[in-house]
């Protein structure tokens, strides 16, 4: 909450926001930071599912899940956001943090699955 709510004091604690001259510079953080915000969220999601998953000593599909979704998704919509788009690099940080959600959406999906109790009655 505090990225979002002191965006620009951030900022302020490494430019001088008074100064013109960095007035480019101020208008690209603070689109990034709101990103980065967001983000945040959706990293704790993953960090803890994949941390969940390790401790059912389930590591390596865990591992191709997150190349797959990192540089595949990540990357993918990073570059497609960024360059065509012409996001720059917001975009390519929008893309970087939907890579991160969808991770952890996946990993919590595993997670749920590994952990439902099998139906060995029948």
């Amino acid at each position: 909450l505090g990225l979002l709510g002191f965006r620009q004091s951030i900022i302020g604690l490494y430019l001088d926001l008074s100064d013109a001259t960095n007035d480019p510079v101020v208008a690209l953080a603070l689109p990034m930071l709101f990103v980065a915000a967001l983000a945040q969220m959706t990293d704790g999601i993953q960090r803890v599912a994949s941390g969940a998953l390790y401790g059912l000593q389930d590591t390596r599909m865990p591992m191709v899940l997150s190349g797959l979704a990192f540089w595949g998704v990540g990357l993918t919509t990073g570059y497609v956001l960024g360059f065509p788009l012409g996001l720059g690099g917001v975009g390519l940080w929008i893309g970087q943090s939907f890579g991160v959600a969808v991770a952890g959406v996946i990993f919590v999906l595993r997670f749920h699955r590994l952990t439902q109790p099998t139906d060995q009655g029948r």
